[in-house]
């Protein structure tokens, strides 16, 4: 994930902030790959860059994750497909409009997930964060099981990291800027039973 960049968070032009979501799709088939079963989505952090005195500083401590799935948010049209996940990652139907800004301002939960232990006084990390995803054969896109991993920034959590980066002072000439990318992996595996096999 050496090249993950998401689009910056802006606080004076905030409309462009409904450009900010990234859609990550994961695929999988196979012989391995039951009809039914729980897919275990695993996003693992570098536990080396640490930030000093509690600060957000980096990727996993500005954004949040929920990975979610469905047949019907399959499409070949890349647009089409970032807005049916959108959609179901904030909480709407298919049908409904989409509003991203609910992702950034609403607190997490078991499918809304932050790397921080306790979102509101971010005082410890998680190293890694797992969504497991239990699926049937209605789930498939012919032999094909799709995933998709959505992430955006948590509101508070970015502009706090923004106003200690700029130090207040907002411009023009200075909107914007990014946190560095700490995010090393993310995989997805069949959860094993309880006696071992796949």
């Amino acid at each position: 994930l050496e090249n993950l960049k998401m689009n910056p968070y802006d606080r004076v032009f905030v409309q462009r902030n409904g450009c900010t979501p990234v859609v990550v799709q994961i695929a999988l088939s196979g012989s391995d790959l039951k009809s039914e079963g729980t897919i275990n989505v695993t996003l693992t952090r570098d536990v080396y860059k640490e930030e000093p005195y509690n600060v957000p500083n980096y990727f996993t401590s500005v954004v949040k994750f929920t990975c979610v799935k469905g047949k019907s948010i399959y499409s070949e049209n890349i647009p089409s497909l970032f807005e049916s996940v959108a959609r179901i990652a904030n909480g709407a139907s298919l049908s409904e409009p989409v509003n991203v800004s609910v992702f950034k301002n609403a607190g997490t939960n078991d499918a809304v997930r932050s790397f921080y232990t306790d979102i509101t006084t971010h005082t410890e990390k998680h190293d890694e964060l797992t969504f497991e995803i239990e699926y049937t054969a209605s789930d498939f896109n012919g032999n094909v099981l799709n995933l998709y991993l959505y992430f955006d920034y948590d509101k508070n959590l970015i502009e706090e990291f923004v106003d200690n980066n700029i130090y207040g002072d907002i411009s023009i000439d200075e909107v914007e800027v990014s946190a560095e990318n700490d995010l090393l992996s993310v995989s997805a595996k069949p959860k094993k039973n309880e006696g071992g096999n796949r």
